[in-house]
């Protein structure tokens, strides 16, 4: 095979798709991206339901068991950040030392739960820890936040040290976010418990004293309970990004196993075609090939070719004596199995002797040993393989009860070959050397039952074996032309004959299903001796070891995706200490991936989960407006229309962001269609398309983000403006106002901490659209704080320098910036975690769309390189991972044209001139005769032949193979073929002949063409224990390879039946006579197909072409070959 040959069948052959493996990567990362089209992958009960399905439940938990450790240990270093700082404004305003201290105390305590968490043994072996955990932070929380407006209000009763808990929004949002809790049932209990023990803290400590202690009691229920609903909410859309990040990274693994499969079984197909010493260059060429397809290839001349000389080995030719007779005489089912079990068994025996098959040849199957290592014992290497065999087939046909006398006919010759690949397609591993012709001459001249060696391998032998002499040169022209001495080998007695018979039976009962071994060390000769039942079972269990080993691998791998996937989330850097000291080419400060490219990708993935986040403004805006009712009279006009506004335009949202989800719904409400057609009405359509524009455009996404935000903010501010507004008419009208003054004034407007809760909302859910980026996040927090901690301190100082506090000597001012502050800080650090989960698993999914990338490379390849074994419908029958690893392929064909084909006046040395470069020389020739034969195969009037084998320099082809036919008379598509098989390949076989001739003007040779057709029943299947042959076999086989041996040069013989079909074709044949044929007892008539000079078939007289209006009747067709296989069958030798 030749480079030249190699690219032309990457431009030409059916796998065309190989020009763009360049954009596999493309196509695969937009396959990624289009995920979120299909709503269902990210709804929240459609993936329970898928988990549960797939037995994943177990699993995902401790996934989930993994990422809140990391939140927790988030939460620890927010817990103390947040208590060392409120410490220090307690210890700059000078608050009692035991409040400071209580708060250090709580940092202290923090850290130690971390080393219990994150003890794994621990947990998974107490699950309860995790929840105690969680329950003992809770309620440290709750004392602590708790305790100390209780001891303050204990020991003073001035109304101006009115305290309130200072941790009520942070201790919730622990409870949801924080906490290693993976049932979402545990979060809303403890949420639950918080909320009631701070408004029982409230009702009694903070509003006992104030009069309208239940509307604002109902104002904090509310807000508490927007919390609540805000931190469950977060953890449901959570859980499902969680579960869909959880499928992708075990589809990682998945990929990273297929990866290695594929990889494996590259490495087998390769060496099922080619030895190892070349199978590195081809390997190369191919993946060279593939990354280059679209660039211009700089590649050497044609003469550079896989060829390789080998010195010292010893070539072994053996022949399947009766294998014509067996071939007709058997079920195909059985045919195939038998042949696979003989075969399976030699390929066995040549592997254990070190000894490379090379390939089989109808009845022939020829090996070389001392390639492509040397081996010095590579005569004695072949010699026992010929024992071997002889041993095997006498075992298989007693195991088997076969009628057929089979037995093994052998010939051995040592002395050096040449060995390569020839050919475009359907590549073939050969050696070629005037000894590999004497080595196949020494099989001829051979008997059934003996092996058959030259002097020149007996030399190598020594005394190892008794021997005869084989007088081979009485039987065979070219022995006696080159002068060659031959001689039988003897085993040393009978009983060493029996013990080589024993030997190849335990061998042969070492294999079970799939290639496992079993021990048979403690088994006695009569157990092992057992035939009947049991080795039948042996044999019909042996299947092709070609791919079938790595398959069973593989799906023994799928199996364990689980065990790796638990190793994998042991292996998870999710904690803060992994985040900045194992980095995972993650910026543990800006978060930005180290490999650039991948940052814009990542901000402009597509968001399906934004709708949800519109919805949850909504609510929370209603929230919002409840607390407002309840505190607020109707006479502030401001606050009410930035409500207003603020409504309408999350209104207007709704449709814009939810058309596409509910339509789908309302079309497949049980997630049952793979597509579902867009509306038609005009203005729904509009709605539709702009909701999938929501989706995928992350800079829409991004404005209305903004808008909502801000709108919210506004909200909050226009409060403060009206009741500042207030408190300035109170103060013009009248200059001596008193405090109480002030705040009888006051009431009429919403309570400070109720607009602090207000603007709390507004922060948190700024922070929960989980896809905006969390720097945009922070800025528009930053902003959000700076603006409000301006209207409490600078703007509106009046409006919020009464009411509660958190410490008697903390200003009301300090508590409301500081209660916002580190409410920021607390979202922060929670998003900052959420945001590097997230580029985490864009990693992963960077790194599965490479996994990906490579494996389609490499499954290109493997493709590529079985279909030059196999025809396309059964490579893909072998590349099919789902298939019964123990299925034997076979299919049996009624109508099948199979032609033989061999060049005349070629020799592959000059007997005048014997050097290594004479031959190489022939070989290159060669090569080039049959790259031209096989382009004809590309042509469009040739698709449906389909190229078997090259056998020295036999070129073998058959048409009518089609898959899953057995009538294949014409074509599956009667339009686009409407010929008969035979008309297609007699016309291959002429043009054969033209391009030929275009070869010898080209190179000044006179080489011809031998071809023999015939038509009729056929089986085709896949045997080889190590290495997949391909084959046919039946009557027309073997006629057509006596049509061709018994030819004439520039000729096409074909059989009487394949004839009649031509001439009702209108094709013109004549009459050779009755000739002798091998195997048959009587004569059998034969014609030559007539052609022009242009090598077009020549039309019988008064006949038109045929292509289309005569075709053949196909019932005729029938009729008479059924009539002829019964003449056939009386014919053929018993």
């Amino acid at each position: 095979m030749s480079v030249s040959g190699m690219e032309e069948l990457f431009t030409r052959s059916s796998l065309s798709s190989v020009r763009h493996v360049s954009q596999v990567s493309n196509y695969l990362r937009e396959t990624l991206n289009n995920q979120p089209t299909d709503d269902r992958n990210w709804w929240w009960g459609y993936l329970r339901k898928q988990f549960r399905l797939k037995n994943l439940e177990e699993l995902y938990l401790r996934y989930l068991q993994r990422l809140y450790l990391g939140y927790f240990s988030v939460f620890v270093v927010l817990q103390s950040l947040l208590n060392l700082s409120h410490a220090v404004v307690l210890w700059i305003i000078e608050a009692p030392l035991p409040d400071a201290a209580l708060y250090c105390m709580v940092m202290v305590l923090c850290w130690p739960l971390v080393l219990i968490v994150f003890k794994e043994r621990l947990v998974n072996t107490f699950p309860c820890v995790s929840l105690l955990v969680s329950c003992f932070v809770v309620v440290l929380l709750i004392i602590v936040d708790l305790g100390i407006p209780l001891y303050h209000t204990s020991n003073h009763t001035e109304a101006e040290s009115v305290l309130r808990p200072a941790y009520t929004t942070h201790t919730l949002l622990v409870c949801y976010v924080f906490l290693p809790l993976t049932e979402n049932i545990q979060a809303f209990i403890l949420g639950l418990v918080v909320t009631l023990c701070h408004l029982t803290a409230l009702g009694t400590v903070t509003y006992y004293k104030k009069q309208e202690i239940y509307e604002s009691l109902a104002s904090d229920t509310v807000y508490l309970l927007c919390v609540n609903g805000l931190g469950l909410y977060f953890r449901l859309m959570s859980e499902v990004a969680i579960r869909r990040t959880f499928l992708d990274r075990r589809a990682c693994l998945e990929s990273n196993s297929k990866v290695e499969y594929e990889k494996q079984q590259e490495e087998n197909l390769m060496l099922s075609i080619i030895p190892r010493h070349i199978i590195d260059d081809v390997r190369r060429d191919i993946q060279s090939l593939i990354q280059h397809i679209n660039t211009p290839l700089r590649r050497k001349p044609f003469s550079d070719m896989y060829v390789t000389a080998h010195e010292n080995v010893s070539i072994l030719y053996a022949d399947v004596v009766k294998y014509a007779q067996l071939t007709v005489s058997l079920p195909v089912s059985k045919l195939v199995e038998i042949l696979n079990e003989l075969f399976g068994r030699f390929d066995e025996a040549s592997e254990e002797h070190g000894v490379l098959r090379i390939k089989f040849l109808g009845d022939c199957y020829y090996c070389v040993s001392g390639v492509p290592d040397n081996n010095p014992n590579h005569a004695k290497n072949c010699v026992d393989l010929g024992l071997d065999m002889i041993a095997i087939i006498k075992e298989v046909r007693e195991e088997r009860k076969l009628k057929e006398t089979l037995d093994m006919r052998i010939g051995i010759h040592s002395g050096k070959i040449l060995s390569g690949l020839l050919g475009m397609c359907k590549w073939q591993y050969d050696v070629w050397s005037r000894d590999v012709i004497i080595a196949n001459s020494m099989e001829q001249a051979g008997k059934p039952g003996r092996v058959h060696v030259t002097k020149e391998t007996l030399n190598l032998l020594g005394n190892k074996y008794r021997y005869i002499p084989g007088n081979g040169r009485t039987r065979n022209e070219v022995l006696d032309k080159y002068n060659i001495e031959t001689f039988f080998i003897v085993p040393a007695d009978k009983h060493s004959e029996e013990r080589v018979t024993e030997e190849r039976s335990l061998y042969s009962r070492r294999y079970s299903a799939g290639g496992q071994r079993r021990l048979t060390s403690n088994r006695g000769p009569s157990q092992a001796r057992r035939s009947g039942n049991d080795s039948l079972a042996v044999g019909s269990r042996r299947r092709i070891a070609f791919m079938d080993d790595n398959l069973y691998k593989y799906q023994q791998t799928l199996k364990k995706a689980d065990e790796q996937m638990a190793e994998a989330i042991k292996n998870m850097h999710v904690g803060v200490y992994d985040r900045w000291c194992l980095r995972e080419n993650i910026n543990p400060v800006c978060l930005t991936f180290e490999n650039i490219q991948w940052e814009l990708p990542f901000l402009k993935q597509p968001d399906p989960l934004f709708k949800f986040y519109v919805g949850c403004a909504l609510l929370v805006l209603l929230g919002m407006l409840i607390i407002q009712c309840l505190g607020l009279q109707s006479s502030h006009w401001m606050p009410w229309a930035g409500f207003g506004v603020s409504l309408g335009v999350i209104l207007v949202l709704l449709p814009l962001t939810w058309t596409h989800y509910i339509w789908n719904k309302l079309k497949d409400p049980h997630e049952e269609q793979d597509y579902i057609p867009e509306p038609t009405n005009k203005l729904l359509n509009l709605l539709y398309q702009a909701s999938l524009k929501v989706v995928w455009s992350v800079s829409t996404r991004t404005v209305l983000y903004l808008i909502i935000c801000i709108s919210l903010t506004i909200c909050t501010m226009l409060e403060m403006v009206e009741c500042d507004l207030k408190s300035e008419d109170t103060e013009v009208k009248s200059n001596n106002v008193t405090g109480g003054d002030m705040l009888e004034v006051l009431t009429d407007c919403l309570a400070p901490w109720h607009i602090t809760q207000i603007c709390s909302l507004t922060l948190i859910m700024s922070f929960l659209f989980l896809r905006i980026h969390f720097q945009l996040k922070l800025i528009l927090g930053i902003f959000t704080v700076v603006i409000y901690s301006c209207g409490v301190w600078i703007l509106f100082p009046k409006v919020f320098q009464y009411g509660e506090t958190w410490n008697p000597q903390m200003e009301t001012r300090i508590a409301h910036i500081m209660n916002v502050t580190f409410l920021t800080v607390t979202l922060h650090l929670m998003d900052r975690q959420t945001e590097y989960m997230s580029r985490l698993d864009y990693k992963w999914k960077c790194q599965l769309a490479q996994e990906q990338e490579e494996s389609s490379t490499v499954h290109m390849i493997n493709k590529m390189l079985l279909q030059n074994i196999l025809p396309v419908h059964v490579a893909d029958w072998f590349l099919n991972t789902n298939r019964d690893h123990e299925e034997l392929y076979h299919e049996e064909y009624d109508t099948v044209a199979v032609m033989f084909a061999s060049l005349t006046e070629y020799a592959l040395w000059d007997d005048n001139g014997l050097d290594d470069a004479n031959e190489l020389s022939s070989i290159r020739l060669l090569n080039q005769i049959i790259c031209d034969f096989d382009k004809l195969l590309f042509h469009a009037n040739s698709l449906r032949v389909e190229k078997i084998k090259v056998a020295g320099w036999t070129y073998m082809a058959a048409c009518g193979l089609d898959p899953g036919r057995r009538d294949s008379v014409n074509s599956v598509n009667r339009d686009s073929y409407s010929d008969h098989v035979v008309l297609v390949l007699t016309r291959f076989a002429a043009n054969m002949m033209g391009v030929l001739q275009k070869i010898n003007k080209e190179f000044l040779q006179n080489f011809k063409l031998r071809v023999g057709i015939s038509h009729g029943k056929v089986t085709a299947g896949v045997i080889g224990a190590q290495k997949p042959h391909y084959d046919i076999w039946g009557h027309s086989v073997n006629m057509a390879s006596r049509m061709e041996s018994t030819g004439e040069p520039e000729k096409i013989q074909v059989t009487e039946n394949t004839a009649r079909v031509l001439q009702q074709l209108g094709i013109h044949c004549e009459c050779r006579g009755a000739i002798k044929v091998k195997s048959m007892t009587n004569l059998v008539t034969t014609y030559f197909v007539h052609f022009d000079e242009k090598f077009q078939l020549k039309h019988a007289e008064g006949v038109q072409d045929s292509d289309h209006d005569s075709v053949l009747e196909e019932n005729e067709v029938r009729d008479y070959e059924k009539r002829y296989r019964e003449e056939r069958q009386n014919n053929t030798t018993p």
